[in-house]
């Protein structure tokens, strides 16, 4: 079973006590960026899918960048991985903790 087929099996599955409203596959990617002042910055990316079949397919992805420091970024969600990516505030990363 792939990651969509996952997906969507669990937006279906209602155990008891147990209702999911909302399911996203994620994805977690490791990068280094140079800072504002130089220095190397490990920063750890993480992109939620809630799938084609999503509430609204116009908030499919969401983006989440933290960095080994503390400093975070986050943009709008966004129906491409293009668009949310493209709307992450990356310069927050800049920002000391």
């Amino acid at each position: 079973m792939n990651g969509s087929e996952v997906l969507k099996n669990l937006k279906k599955w209602s155990g008891p006590g147990l209702a999911f409203f909302e399911v996203y596959e994620k994805s977690v990617f490791q990068c280094y960026r140079n800072r504002k002042d130089g220095n190397v910055q490990k920063v750890t990316v993480e992109i939620l899918d809630a799938g084609s079949d999503g509430k609204n397919p116009d908030l499919r992805y969401q983006c989440m960048a933290t960095a080994d420091d503390g400093s975070t970024a986050t943009g709008n969600p966004a129906s491409t991985i293009e668009a949310v990516l493209g709307t992450v505030h990356w310069g927050d990363l800049d920002r000391l903790v």
